[in-house]
């Protein structure tokens, strides 16, 4: 009897172990109340100012039922006079990234309240220029016992010239599924028209306003005048999925330092002639 009793008592604490074991490996998740590993605490932070901004063509309500995204960077276009004469800016907007709280921004000579505005940059000139937003929230005192719920960050973020832009230049890069190394440029040039080949003409070289995109296409003599269909900031070019519609991206190039990658989309989707172009490569001096 006593082999019989020791005998079971091994095997139940055995199906317990097996059976502990599993509810472990199926149920590891802290976001889960059920699982073991449980924490009320999971991906929840203090009070913070955080905030993101950006440019944007967009009025403050969504266009054809799209709401633009924020065209990130600490660069952008300080804007002037174009060759008609008239003023030439940009739009930024200042999202704070905490929701139901009290807003107070500090903009130049503004105070400004509220979790997000716009402001048109038209006559502000280059320069250095910061924002600065303060929050109040009643804080998780559970999981952060030390917050106060108050808040304050300041960013700064700077205008230049359209033609001074950071991304601006010539670049040796290589195209996905290309054997060989080739050229591109972006350039602040005005040019006849508004997508030529290699027979153009410039009207201005250091344009206020117009970016001139060459060889995007990876076929050596395209050239693309860009001013409906996308626009850059002082490190990325954003690139619109549909020039009539004003849809969301359809892509995107990035510069960081001297090194640059670029994902976008050319054609059409809905008539089958849409192709993907991707590449990498660096800054000519």
């Amino acid at each position: 009897m006593k082999n019989t009793h020791y005998t079971f008592l091994i095997l139940s604490l055995t199906l317990l172990c097996v059976l502990g074991s599993c509810r472990k490996k199926h149920c590891h998740d802290p976001k889960n109340p059920e699982c073991e590993n449980y924490d009320p605490c999971w991906g929840k932070k203090p009070v913070t100012a955080d905030f993101i901004f950006g440019r944007t063509t967009a009025t403050p309500e969504p266009i054809n039922g799209v709401d633009y995204p924020i065209c990130e960077d600490t660069i952008f276009n300080s804007g002037g006079v174009n060759r008609k004469g008239f003023d030439y800016g940009i739009g930024l907007k200042f999202q704070a990234i905490e929701n139901g709280a009290k807003y107070t921004w500090k903009l130049g000579s503004e105070t400004i309240s509220g979790r997000e505005f716009d402001r048109n940059f038209i006559t502000a000139g280059p320069g250095v220029y910061k924002a600065t937003l303060i929050v109040e929230k009643t804080p998780d005192v559970v999981c952060f016992p030390l917050d106060d719920g108050k808040d304050t960050i300041t960013k700064k973020f700077t205008l230049m010239p359209h033609y001074q832009l950071p991304i601006m230049g010539k670049y040796k890069v290589l195209f996905e599924g290309s054997k060989d190394s080739t050229i591109i440029e972006i350039q602040p040039w005005e040019i006849s028209g508004l997508t030529q080949f290699k027979n153009y003409k410039i009207v201005d070289s250091a344009s206020v306003q117009y970016t001139t995109l060459i060889n995007f296409q990876n076929k050596k003599d395209t050239v693309t005048h860009f001013l409906f269909d996308g626009f850059p900031t002082g490190n990325h070019i954003y690139l619109f999925d549909n020039v009539n519609q004003y849809c969301p991206w359809g892509g995107k190039v990035d510069l960081n330092g001297i090194y640059i990658e670029g994902k976008y989309s050319i054609g059409l989707p809905f008539n089958n002639t849409e192709q993907k172009i991707e590449f990498k490569g660096r800054k000519l001096k």
